[in-house]
């Protein structure tokens, strides 16, 4: 049995075989929905071409020279997700008793955007940044994911 790490529109999966005494010719290894395979002579093998946001399990399977074909069981199961990075534009300083809504930061996904802030001078509530007094605000925006996209944390 293997073990699979989803990534973006792929996943990895991690094995070992027992040996039979014959020479190996090579690891199949199989995605479930779908078929898409992946091969190589060593684990890991990463199979290519997933749908991201869909489930998917893994079966290896061993052939040999001797024609002996071991076929594992089914991993563990993964859903692949995309990548997505944040582009959040310095605002530039900022004067305690104004407030700051950064809606220039996106997502390359199109998910809307989440700010944290850290510093004590400042909240956020929604999307608007309150400043309480002087000092030092550090704003940090993040996208929490979905089904398709993997969750992101972007510029500073």
């Amino acid at each position: 049995m293997g073990t699979a790490t989803a990534g973006d529109a792929q996943a990895t999966v991690t094995f070992t075989v027992t040996a039979t005494g014959a020479t190996l010719t090579g690891y199949t290894v199989t995605a479930s929905p779908g078929g898409l395979t992946g091969t190589g002579n060593a684990s890991p093998i990463t199979v290519t071409g997933l749908t991201n946001g869909t489930a998917y399990t893994f079966t290896v399977t061993a052939s040999y020279s001797d024609s002996t074909v071991i076929v594992s069981n089914a991993s563990n199961s993964v859903t692949p997700k995309a990548t997505q990075t944040i582009t959040f534009p310095n605002p530039g300083t900022q004067y305690f008793g104004t407030t700051l809504s950064p809606t220039a930061a996106t997502a390359s996904s199109g998910l809307s955007v989440g700010f944290t802030a850290t510093g004590g001078v400042c909240g956020v509530s929604g999307i608007t940044v309150i400043y309480f007094s002087t000092g030092t605000c550090t704003l940090q925006s993040y996208q929490s994911g979905n089904s398709i996209y993997a969750a992101a944390s972007g510029p500073t």
